[in-house]
């Protein structure tokens, strides 16, 4: 995913139905009445995400810090790529 090491065109093809394909898979997990409490380790049926802002107001000094790391841009960076709905 590097855009500095050039990909071979099979590679990024097949990459990419993989990603299209997952993006439209719809999985037991994505249906709340299949989900019992705490039933995928990690993962609570009533969670949501809460967004970012949400943390920063009693987070100040970790959010900075956070800022300035890769991980603030990740999922960004997923979506540009479509990668963002696979679950590896």
């Amino acid at each position: 995913m590097r855009e500095d090491i050039p990909q071979h065109g099979a590679i990024a093809a097949l990459a990419k139905e993989y990603r299209d394909e997952v993006r439209t898979a719809r999985l037991a997990a994505d249906d709340p009445r299949h989900l019992e409490a705490n039933s995928i380790p990690g993962l609570r049926a009533v969670t949501t995400f809460a967004g970012t802002e949400s943390c920063i107001s009693c987070h100040k000094t970790a959010t900075e810090i956070w800022k300035k790391t890769g991980y603030a841009d990740a999922f960004a960076t997923l979506t540009r790529r479509k990668a963002d709905a696979d679950p590896n």
